[in-house]
């Protein structure tokens, strides 16, 4: 017997807006009022309804000249441009926007694809979208079980409908003994969505203009949906990557496919410099002269004689012949002689004669190139720093222009953006982001509330953030408070912590006496205020005298109460404008702010007299205020005095740098760094490094280890990787900036840890100087330990990480 089959058509209109897939739903009602149903899940061609298009005005082009670019999308669209070296592209791969990680994020938010390990008697899952309250907003992937219970309802699960009225006409579980229901196979259907030969000679005199990123920069289509530019290429000899994402408010995101331009010339030179070397090393630059013209050149290379280098080649300058298509090496060997940034250039062009060439044809193109590019020389031994910082203040200060306004707005769009980088799922923030397992509670203020115990006790910087935010949830800040008023025997951290609190609460009365009461305890001199913790840190002390200011100002307090307050704070300020920490930096530049904008009334004209080591003067005015005026002392050492008349506060900061052939004396650490060759040739060495904490019995928290190579070696990233992915190690994070690896670990025990990681030799130095290695704690700097470390010869080759 064979049933009747039926068969209908049904027409669908398929279009952008149910990319990247859409399930059908097929059912009908039975006379006995049984459903049949059946679901089929359908993907559709990824396409956008913002169509987005780039494209570049050439295939190829010479560095250094014009190419135009154009972007297509919805009009009146905000795009975004990028355009970076394509070998930088292939490193970075994994954070580059595609149009499958966009889909991916709807395909993970389907609503369909719900199994449960028994529908008879499991909750009937909530229609719509999956909630993301407390979770992340991707849906994580849904398992498919091997349930042998089946009837139509699953056929509506799969869709993502659910409707009350169909509880009732759930029918019996039928227990299918040898099969289980599996996702149906895709469907694929398609939707319905709308070298010429090069020059010979460099377009510029010297190519100097290097850059891993071309464009990166936003831009709007007009009317007709089309922006155009005209840009320059770098001199780089590399293919470019560029796309354009671009959002409108109609037909929404939309992202282009990749497009490229090669920056090209048929003869150019390259060579490859050490990131940075140390005095007296001294190091082989390979220079690499390339051809494509039709036939051999002869071709004259010379380098122009590097300030603080001395030679110790026979020659600088070389002939060769360079048939086409091919390349020669010349080898030039340079010995550092002096500290600072030097630059070197190295020309070729076409020799007067051809007889290097000897019998070869010979072109008749004129060749010509030459590449500067820069080389840092630093000073052997471990780097010390002395920072001395004067605050002075004839009167009061300055106005808000429109202009600072401005620029003070970018940058607090900016550090916005960048800080949601370091958001979790919960709403909470920390140092690294979702690799950390848990919110930092002092970076975040409203991931504190889900996490309040039942006494109210959350911590007193979690409150002053919440009163800042203008929270108003008063339960929640009458139990804080009452708790903070039953502590006793506080910390001056403490006291000025709770203080603040209570006056950003209005309890001026409650603040103010706790700074009467912890006033006998501070630390004056020479017009100098600052107090001292048990056990505290220097990042402690800062972070101490910032919460007095921002306690003072807040009750009221004048200007003149707290100047002492801040003349012990930009005391402390670093060359870079921070404290002695991440976090001490926060509440410092908040205390400072704060307390310019109280002082900030009449217009800023200072002339500043410095004598002594260094003859100069100075003026700061309104139109320079927030310009950094920096002044070498070339007499070291020397004694430098400095007068300051006028209107308006000023910081003179005096940053001494040098080196000591010897690490500092007190260490709470224990740090080992070993070097070694691993490859015959040692081309490739291996790095160990075995770390501790000293003080018995005691864990130093997130500490930073940081490892400078030896000069002419670069970092394996691969490895690194994978020290980062142990998680046994506790390494959070593992960064290379500068040619200095910085690896971040969770803790640091008295049991210690011991890592590798491979590095590779892309310069050959013949008497590198001694890499060095320092750790400390990153929220207690002063606690650290300074080693260095080098290689060995070829036979001291090592096995691999043993931790990796």
């Amino acid at each position: 017997y064979v049933p009747p089959i039926g068969e209908v058509s049904i027409p669908v209109d398929v279009d952008a807006t149910i990319s990247p897939s859409f399930t059908l739903l097929v059912f009908y009602v039975r006379e006995d009022r049984e459903t049949v149903a059946d679901s089929q899940k359908i993907e559709v061609e990824k396409c956008f309804k913002n169509e987005v298009e780039m494209e570049f005005g050439n295939e190829v082009k010479q560095p250094g000249t014009k190419t135009s670019l154009k972007v297509t999308s919805s009009p009146n669209s905000l795009c975004g441009v990028k355009v970076v070296d394509k070998s930088i592209s292939l490193l970075d791969s994994n954070d580059q926007l595609t149009k499958d990680k966009i889909f991916q994020l709807l395909e993970n938010m389907d609503t369909g694809i719900y199994y449960s390990t028994n529908p008879c008697n499991e909750d009937i899952p909530q229609p719509g979208l999956y909630s993301t309250k407390g979770s992340s907003i991707i849906r994580p992937p849904q398992p498919w079980s091997t349930s042998s219970y089946e009837d139509s309802f699953a056929a509506f699960q799969d869709a993502g409908f659910f409707s009350e009225s169909y509880i009732g006409n759930q029918g019996p579980a039928v227990a299918l003994a040898s099969t289980a229901r599996r996702p149906a196979a895709p469907v694929a259907i398609a939707a319905d969505s709308k070298i010429g030969m090069a020059p010979t000679k460099s377009a510029v005199e010297v190519r100097d203009y290097f850059p891993e990123t071309w464009l990166f920069q936003m831009e709007t289509t007009g009317p007709d949906g089309i922006f155009t530019t005209k840009e320059t290429l770098p001199h780089t000899i590399t293919e470019w990557i560029g796309s354009a994402v671009c959002v409108n408010a109609e037909d929404g995101l939309g992202l282009s496919n990749t497009t490229s331009i090669k920056g090209f010339q048929a003869f150019f030179i390259s060579y490859t410099l050490p990131i940075s070397v140390i005095r007296g090393e001294e190091f082989t630059v390979v220079v690499s002269i390339f051809s494509y013209a039709d036939a051999a050149l002869p071709i004259a290379v010379s380098m122009d004689q590097p300030e603080g280098f001395s030679t110790t080649s026979d020659s600088i300058d070389s002939e060769l012949c360079v048939q086409s298509g091919t390349s020669e090496n010349l080898r030039i060997r340079l010995k550092a002689t002096k500290v600072g940034s030097v630059n070197i250039t190295v020309r070729a062009e076409t020799a007067s004669s051809s007889s290097v060439c000897g019998s070869s044809p010979v072109s008749d193109s004129l060749a010509k190139d030459a590449i500067t590019q820069s080389l840092e020389v630093q000073p052997e031994g471990f780097p010390r720093e002395e920072v001395h910082s004067i605050l002075f203040c004839p009167t009061d200060i300055g106005k808000l222009t429109d202009k600072i306004k401005s620029q003070a707005i970018r940058n607090l769009n900016t550090g916005y953006q960048r800080e949601l980088n370091y958001r979790h799922i919960d709403g909470s923030f920390s140092a690294f982001g979702t690799v950390d397992k848990e919110g930092s509670m002092f970076l975040t203020a409203f991931g504190g509330l889900e996490k309040e115990k039942n006494n109210g006790a959350i911590t007193s910087y979690v409150i002053a953030s919440l009163l800042i935010s203008d929270f108003e949830n008063e339960t929640v800040i009458d139990n804080a408070l009452s708790c903070l008023s039953e502590d006793s025997n506080l910390s001056p951290y403490e006291t000025f912590l709770y203080a603040y609190a209570e006056a950003l609460a209005g309890k001026t009365e409650a603040a103010q006496k706790r700074l009467e009461d912890i006033k006998p305890r501070a630390n004056t001199t020479d017009g100098v205020e600052y107090y001292k913790n048990p056990n505290g840190s220097k990042a402690t002390e800062l972070e101490t005298a910032a919460y007095a200011v921002l306690t003072n100002l807040q009750i009221g307090n004048t200007a003149s109460d707290v100047l002492p307050l801040i003349r012990y704070l930009t005391m402390n300020l670093n060359p870079r404008g921070g404290f002695h920490s991440t976090q001490d930096t926060v509440v410092g530049l908040d205390a400072l702010s704060k307390f310019a904008k109280i002082v900030y009334k009449d217009p800023v004209d200072i002339s500043v007299t410095i004598s002594g080591g260094l003859n100069k003067k100075v003026e700061i005015s309104e139109d320079n205020k927030l310009l950094v005026q920096r002044n070498m002392v070339d007499e070291v050492p020397s004694v430098l005095k400095i007068e300051a008349v006028g209107s308006g506060c000023g910081l003179v900061q005096t940053s001494l740098r040098y080196n000591t052939n010897t690490p500092p004396e007190k260490q709470k650490f224990y740090l080992e760094v070993v070097g070694a060759c691993s490859s015959s040739d040692c081309k490739q060495k291996k790095i160990t490094c075995i770390v501790s904490y000293v003080p018995n019995g005691k864990v130093a928290g997130m500490s930073l280890v940081q490892i400078k190579m030896v000069t002419g070696t670069v970092p394996d990233k691969e490895s690194l990787d994978q020290l980062v992915a142990n998680e046994n190690n506790k390494i959070l994070r593992a960064d290379v900036e500068n040619n200095e690896v910085n690896l971040y670990f969770s803790e640091i025990s008295n049991d210690g840890a011991q890592i590798s990681f491979y590095v590779n030799e892309i310069v050959e130095v013949s008497n590198p100087q001694p890499g060095t290695a320092k750790v400390f704690d990153y929220y207690t700097p002063e606690n650290s330990a300074t080693t260095s470390y080098s290689f060995g010869d070829p036979e001291a080759a090592a096995a691999g990480p043993e931790n990796a």
